[in-house]
């Protein structure tokens, strides 16, 4: 076979197969993959009945939430999170462990919020218990850091003042 007759049959035989899968593909019942998920028609839900990960903005709509406080025997447990992951390294941004009644603002930065042990949440006009220690650090962390500071001397006042200055020499006679 010339190498001429030879391109003319690779080449029909590459049109021919192309025909064929395309054949194929057009009558295969296989469903396409599912693509994105649908959006919750009714958008978040402003209430929580049971202990797990809430993304905010998706599962739940930022605001202040109301609890009872814990279940049965239990102590309610929430957590306000940087990131969807509750094992990912400076993801809290405010947490409690408590017996009482809780009301706490999730913001729409929040990522997520945790809860478990803890009676359903429910959108709530009260004033939040607390506003958040800020970025990263839990209520317990600041006030085990402000005593330690106070004991240490490294927070609670005024900075100390500087040390006097040396006296110059005196002259030489």
């Amino acid at each position: 076979m010339s190498s001429k007759t030879s391109i003319v049959a690779a080449a029909a035989l590459a049109v021919v197969s192309w025909g064929a899968s395309a054949a194929i593909a057009a009558a295969d019942p296989t469903p396409a993959p599912p693509g994105p998920a649908a959006p919750n028609a009714a958008g978040p839900k402003t209430s929580i009945d049971s202990d797990g990960v809430f993304i905010v903005g998706k599962d739940i709509a930022p605001g202040t939430y109301a609890t009872a406080g814990p279940t049965d025997g239990h102590r309610c447990y929430w957590r306000r999170m940087n990131d969807p992951d509750p094992h990912a390294k400076n993801n809290v941004i405010d947490s409690a462990l408590t017996a009482k009644p809780q009301v706490v603002l999730i913001d729409p930065t929040d990522k997520a919020f945790k809860t478990s042990g803890c009676q359903p949440w429910h959108v709530t006009d009260a004033a939040p218990d607390s506003t958040g220690p800020g970025p990263n650090i839990s209520p317990q962390a600041r006030a085990a850091m402000a005593i330690l500071g106070g004991l240490g001397g490294l927070g609670g006042g005024p900075a100390p003042a500087p040390a006097p200055a040396p006296a110059a020499p005196a002259p030489a006679p």
